[in-house]
């Protein structure tokens, strides 16, 4: 067993070759994990130190946290193995990916692919623009779509939604990718789905699911993530549902399989490395008529639910003052809010 894997020797082994253990499902040898404190020779992976972006163009400055999320990217990466960055919303998933796109772009040559919702692709632009000089980026959709993959792979980074991911699969699959990174990853949690079908087709050297939530409803849903990232780690679909159920024991078998390959923290976890957050309130004026419509309102409420009122106009007025028209009640006054 241990040479089919290629362990000649006592000491650390790569996650490559632990990963290769795994899938071999004997009862022979055991893959247990241990933290490792310290190993001869300087055997250990060391995700805390500074990364070298120089000559990179990448330009923006990272927290802490963000830091060691890209350093263990790029770790998992040099081994040749997907990885998922699962940190809680809200603590830059975006700017971690085009810090590992940036270091190897010039390792590789090979240009990339991100994948996300259609509505969150000017927001990777964006980002790209302001965090990287060294990458040029393509946003491929609509009427901004080519058909010759020889254009496409002139840039580093092309930028499409999952619904032209599906409708320019074939396309897709002519070029050979460095990166494919599914943004929103559990969109593909269906394994059915055309998306899952269709970003799990296409020829690439690593495959990056990015997502705050990698199981929504049930754990066949990490199951069609793992599947992109890691064919085959969890089983073939049959196998996992007939040995996995959705309860927590269940839960943490899978945790022991997929955990050196996720990162996920929480802001609760790295808020030390925060600055503190600056809250600015910003008056809005209201025009007479939703002054007016605004007051109707809430007498409308006082009158309807009685001692229960306050409650009520907390939440009506809040969503008000959003915007009237998402009230049922202030929809057919669209005319008069319109003028």
């Amino acid at each position: 067993i241990l040479q089919r894997v290629k362990i000649d020797r006592f000491g650390v082994i790569s996650l490559s070759q632990a990963l290769e253990l795994i899938l071999l499902e004997t009862d022979d040898l055991t893959v247990t994990e241990s933290k490792v404190v310290e190993v001869a020779d300087g055997e250990y992976l060391n995700v805390n130190s500074d990364i070298d972006f120089s000559n990179t163009g990448f330009k923006a400055t990272l927290y802490p946290y963000q830091q060691t999320g890209v350093s263990w990217l790029e770790s998992i990466t040099n081994e040749g193995l997907g990885s998922v960055l699962a940190d809680e919303m809200g603590l830059g998933k975006t700017v971690q990916i085009i810090a590992l796109l940036s270091i190897f772009k010039k390792k590789w040559r090979l240009p990339s692919l991100i994948i996300t919702r259609a509505t969150i692709i000017e927001n990777w632009r964006r980002e790209f623009d302001k965090f990287s000089d060294g990458l040029s980026v393509r946003v491929h959709m609509g009427v901004k779509r080519s058909g010759l993959p020889s254009k496409i792979k002139k840039f580093d980074v092309t930028l499409t939604s999952y619904e032209t991911a599906v409708r320019d699969q074939l396309m897709f699959a002519l070029i050979e990718w460095g990166f494919v990174v599914l943004d929103e990853a559990q969109d593909i949690k269906n394994p059915w789905t055309n998306r899952a079908i269709a970003v799990k087709s296409f020829k690439r050297r690593i495959s990056i699911a990015v997502t705050g939530t990698p199981v929504e409803n049930k754990l066949l849903d990490l199951w069609s993530i793992m599947d992109f990232t890691h064919s085959g780690l969890l089983g073939a679909k049959n196998h996992f549902e007939e040995n996995f159920v959705n309860n927590e024991s269940s839960a943490r078998q899978i945790e022991r399989i997929v955990s050196p390959f996720m990162l996920r923290r929480l802001i609760s976890e790295v808020a030390d490395d925060l600055p503190e957050k600056i809250i600015i309130p910003q008056a809005i004026e209201m025009s007479e008529i939703e002054i007016e419509l605004y007051e109707v309102l809430r007498q409308e409420i006082v009158a309807e639910y009685g001692a229960v009122a306050e409650l009520v106009s907390m939440i009506k007025l809040r969503q008000f003052c959003t915007h009237p028209l998402i009230l049922e009640e202030c929809k057919e006054l669209n005319h008069l809010l319109a003028s």
